[in-house]
């Protein structure tokens, strides 16, 4: 089974609104990324959200998607991504493989997943690049699932972690770099794919 775990458990502190709930072409950036992934043949999708993020204010951003995921709040997003990816990955243990997919990056498509899949590292992961730079998401394979299940620092970061397994990669186009946290860098992205 193909998974994805997608990260929202921080604050949006520098964008002062919660960034799966952002509007990008038409729906939220939560929404496009479960479609992408939908449509990739990807269903078995983790979301894990920040605690205020989940109450009654926000659940309506929730409606159209809470129905094919499933979702699991974070309760200390002070503590970081990677304590959020702990959250998430201990739900997804019986993946062969599972994508790391940041909410930040509404670009995904369902060429670059298909992609991924197809290029899949059953010994460690694969990851897209653009012009010789690392972009994401990354697709984990289950020894690097187990390994961070059972990983007991969460003070980490996941490239630290990935170091560690061998590297796939795919060349891919300048979307896979993009990611926002500003309503600068809002802007600025949505207006360059508007364009396209």
């Amino acid at each position: 089974m193909n998974s994805v775990l997608i990260l929202a458990g921080g604050k949006s502190e520098r964008m002062h609104f919660p960034k799966p709930y952002l509007s990008f072409k038409g729906k939220t950036f939560l929404k496009t990324i479960v479609d992408e992934y939908y449509e990739a043949g990807v269903k078995n999708i983790c979301l894990v959200i920040n605690k205020d993020f989940y109450t009654e204010k926000w659940l309506k951003y929730l409606e159209e998607v809470k129905s094919r995921i499933s979702i699991i709040e974070n309760p200390h997003p002070e503590a970081g991504r990677f304590y959020s990816l702990k959250l998430g990955i201990k739900h997804l243990l019986n993946s062969e493989y599972c994508f790391i997919q940041n909410i930040d990056n509404p670009f995904i498509t369902k060429k670059t997943i298909k992609d991924l899949l197809n290029n899949k590292n059953p010994a460690g992961y694969t990851s897209p690049t653009y012009k010789g730079k690392n972009g994401h998401p990354v697709l984990i394979s289950k020894n690097i699932i187990e390994y961070l299940n059972n990983f007991p620092d969460e003070n980490h970061k996941l490239n630290e972690i990935l170091f560690r397994f061998p590297r796939q990669k795919i060349d891919s186009d300048n979307e896979v770099l993009m990611n926002i946290n500003t309503p600068e860098e809002f802007e600025f992205c949505v207006s360059k794919t508007t364009v396209k």
